[in-house]
């Protein structure tokens, strides 16, 4: 399910250097890692797992309600991640995340990272093995029962 879904890592990384908030997605979970690194004296930069958003519109003005004492951010970058979370750490991705974040002095937002890259990592488990039992998921098609097989 990983699939050959091409992922630009110089764009990528690119994002993670200079967006202010950017906002991976994970459609297999319906979940996104946004990671705003803007700060103040009084406030680090945010990492937190979120329910997927419709549109970038709308992460906007849900980021807006998360952190309202922080201006509309001036560089927004929505990646979507049609891969597992694994390739994320895999690709250096996770890495270069980690990195930003480690600059800005704070520690909380790189332990926010972890805990969100496992949290991804086990809704995964849980939607990879509700599609193999058959959980919220119908079959397309199926082997037709031949005579005598039960």
């Amino acid at each position: 399910m990983d699939g050959n879904f091409e992922l630009e890592l110089s764009e990528i990384r690119r994002a993670v250097t200079d967006a202010e908030v950017l906002s991976i997605f994970f459609p297999l979970v319906g979940k996104s890692l946004i990671i705003d690194t803007r700060c103040s004296i009084r406030e680090g930069p945010m990492v937190r797992l979120a329910p997927q958003a419709g549109s970038s519109e709308e992460r906007c003005r849900s980021l807006q309600r998360m952190r309202p004492k922080f201006p509309r951010p001036d560089n927004f970058v929505a990646i979507p991640w049609p891969r597992y979370v694994g390739t994320l750490v895999q690709s250096r991705a996770a890495e270069w995340i980690r990195h930003r974040l480690e600059q800005s002095g704070y520690s909380k937002p790189l332990l926010a990272l972890d805990k969100a890259i496992e949290e991804v990592h086990r809704l995964e488990r849980l939607e990879l093995t509700a599609a193999v039992l058959g959980y919220r998921y119908h079959t397309i098609w199926s082997r037709r029962k031949q005579p005598g097989l039960g």
